[in-house]
């Protein structure tokens, strides 16, 4: 009986975390190139507001760290709230060591992970990254890849799309 107990509140811890919320940010932010720094502060800035009880921020960060010590990382995190403006201190969900944030298919996989596990109302996707107009998005150093625009329509259209799409990259008004 007591099993049955603990699995019924497991149950139950479940479905409540899951509950649906108006609005989740995918926030697919590559700095797999030089610009590992400002994308680690972009999301540690994000800290500064972090998820609330309407919205659900998660974010797959890809950087190189300071030096290529061990070289790339990709890694996905539930963005809370935080005071820390030198660290990200949110939940690492997972770390995926070495990932081609510039193959579309990993970000197709991002995206449904995300509507999966944090479902809401509406979605918003953030790319961050080099951008290079109509050729593409989010430039992973390691591989020479990025996600061309015939890929992340692809990509919108296998995932049921999103309710708004920001680019944080260069020269992406051309697209």
């Amino acid at each position: 009986m007591r099993k049955m107990i603990v699995a019924a509140v497991f149950f139950c811890a479940l479905q409540a975390s899951a509950a649906q919320k108006e609005w989740t940010v995918l926030v697919y932010a590559n700095g797999k190139n030089n610009m590992s720094y400002w994308i680690l502060k972009s999301i540690n800035d994000m800290e500064s507001v972090g998820s609330t009880d309407d919205v659900n921020v998660v974010a797959e960060v890809g950087y190189v760290e300071p030096y290529g010590y061990s070289g790339p990382k990709v890694k996905r995190y539930f963005i809370q709230k935080d005071d820390d403006a030198d660290n990200i201190t949110s939940p690492l969900i997972h770390d995926f060591g070495r990932r081609d944030m510039g193959y579309w298919k990993n970000l197709e996989d991002f995206i449904l992970w995300g509507k999966r596990a944090y479902p809401a109302k509406k979605y918003f996707l953030i790319i961050s990254g080099h951008g290079f107009g109509w050729k593409g998005v989010a430039l992973d150093d390691e591989s020479g890849s990025s996600v061309s625009i015939p890929d992340l329509a692809r990509v919108l259209a296998r995932t049921g799309g999103v309710d708004g799409l920001v680019s944080d990259a260069c020269r992406m008004q051309m697209a």
